[in-house]
């Protein structure tokens, strides 16, 4: 079987899920660092938000940071405000691309803020960023 980016996907990039699926989250939830030491050039964050229930509207705004220390945080670029509204069922109702975002540090996380007063929002953030390699053959990192 012939290879496929995606299938090489584990091969040619590098992140984690900073804000792991999470149903009920709090009116702020600070996610998990990403150490992207293997990473070169811009970084991508995804942004995944399902049907909201328990309030009329619940909006969610997300920001991605960066720290040089993995202590002290800087935002580094928004992304767009979420809106969901109720809904009976589940499903993705929202899903944001940051785009391209140049990173200056070492490690970045996902920031959100929920206003309103949702019983649920599913929600997720996913950081990425190709990983550094050197020649070609094997495709072996740079140590």
């Amino acid at each position: 079987m012939p290879a496929t980016f995606i299938g090489d996907l584990k091969l040619q990039a590098i992140g984690d899920a900073s804000i792991a699926p999470v149903t009920s989250p709090a009116a702020t939830v600070t996610g998990v660092s990403v150490d992207m030491q293997l990473s070169e050039g811009s970084i991508n964050a995804m942004v995944v938000v399902g049907a909201a229930t328990g309030a009329s509207t619940a909006t969610l705004a997300v920001k991605i940071q960066e720290s040089v220390d993995n202590s002290t945080w800087t935002d580094l670029k928004t992304l767009d405000t979420l809106t969901s509204t109720s809904a009976t069922g589940a499903g993705i109702v929202g899903l944001t691309f940051g785009g391209k975002i140049l990173r200056n540090a070492r490690y970045v996380r996902a920031f959100a803020t929920v206003t309103g007063t949702p019983t649920t929002l599913p929600l997720s953030v996913v950081i990425l960023g190709s990983k550094k390699i050197a020649g070609s053959g094997n495709g072996s990192l740079i140590g």
